[in-house]
């Protein structure tokens, strides 16, 4: 029995035990932490994270899902349209319409049975309820005026009284008043504001067509940015990047101005100073409303053939083709038109009658 053993000798033969079990000890602890190595190389170097080694998300330490947004957004294939519930303190057609905020500022127009009479009368219109105010008025009464938006500065561009004007105005809340004058009277036209630019496009002068293109950066001064090839009055007009495309039109014939519609597409590229026709509606078309939702134009409302219409089209510019996508919810033409979002707003306009309504075009 060990108790037997010399103590020199016992003493020995702890010590060999105390060895062995350290170095049973000691390689237990390498094997382990070269398992440990192991399974961290292989999960690593396949990019799997055992979910048990992370208590919370946070604290996720690989990159985050990345989506990529698609480059394009479908147009709408139609829309919702619905009158706001209020309707104007009275009927009004061929007033120019900006959005502001929530609101729509409707500048001028025609008032009262036709043929109606101009109005200095700007109106803040509720683009949710219709519910309307009366504004600081214009300077001067018109109708067939164009205006814009530049950084807050609202410009309203010729018009007709009792004849064709060049005045230009600023309109602020505290009041209008005339800053400048185009470079000869100018009613029944557009205009649009692109890269902080204003432009004058269609239109006659009392007499005879304007075929140039005019910007602005203050009302005051002018130049000419490009020249129509076919120039025309109640356009419709819509903008997509820096082109400005002119849809249909009356022609100008005779002191009158009363040419007859044309069917001509003109695209305006603002980044070349070129201007040309790029199409032909199938049937001409005249004092229609356009705007743009997803980067397609639409075409909505007008007079085609002397009637009044209700369609709603997306246009192809490319090739004039016109797809009926929505109606009206009655005949509608001449009217101010303004967006908000990606909804439009149709304000006022004439039909059998003029019209106090205000209606909402909501993608469907």
């Amino acid at each position: 029995m060990a108790t037997g053993l010399d103590p020199r000798l016992r003493q020995r033969t702890n010590v060999q035990r105390r060895r062995r079990r350290l170095f049973r000890l000691t390689r237990t602890i390498v094997v382990a932490i070269l398992l440990v190595v192991v399974v961290i190389v292989v999960h690593g170097g396949s990019g799997h994270h055992p979910t048990a080694l992370h208590t919370t998300p946070t604290t996720l330490s690989r990159a985050p899902t990345v989506s990529v947004a698609p480059t394009t957004v479908a147009p709408p294939a139609g829309f919702t349209i619905a009158h706001l519930p209020a309707v104007l303190p009275q009927a009004v057609s061929r007033s120019a319409v900006i959005a502001r905020g929530g609101a729509l500022l409707v500048l001028g127009g025609l008032h009262g049975p036709s043929p109606g009479s101009s109005t200095t009368q700007v109106l803040t219109v509720d683009a949710t309820t219709g519910a309307a105010q009366i504004d600081a008025p214009l300077a001067l009464a018109t109708h067939d005026a164009a205006a814009t938006d530049v950084d807050g500065a609202i410009l309203v561009f010729g018009g007709g009284e009792s004849t064709t004007v060049s005045a230009v105005q600023r309109w602020a809340t505290s009041g209008a008043h005339v800053v400048g004058h185009l470079p000869q009277p100018r009613s029944d036209i557009v205009a649009a504001a692109v890269d902080g630019h204003s432009y004058v496009l269609g239109g006659f002068d009392g007499a005879n067509p304007t075929a140039d293109v005019l910007e602005t950066d203050d009302g005051i001064t002018f130049h000419v940015a490009a020249t129509l090839p076919v120039p025309v009055r109640y356009p419709a007009l819509a903008v997509v990047g820096s082109t400005i495309y002119l849809i249909g039109g009356q022609s100008v014939t005779g002191r009158s101005g009363d040419g007859p519609p044309v069917t001509d597409v003109q695209a305006v590229d603002l980044s070349t100073g070129s201007a040309q026709v790029v199409s032909q509606l199938p049937g001409a078309l005249t004092e229609a409303e356009a705007f743009v939702v997803r980067g397609a134009v639409f075409v909505a409302g007008g007079v085609r053939g002397g009637i009044v219409q209700r369609g709603v089209f997306r246009l192809d510019p490319a090739s004039g083709a016109l797809t009926l996508v929505a109606s009206l919810p009655e005949p509608r033409a001449d009217a101010g038109v303004a967006q908000i979002g990606e909804t439009t707003y149709l304000v006022g306009g004439e039909g059998p009658s003029r019209l106090s309504s205000v209606v909402a075009l909501q993608p469907a």
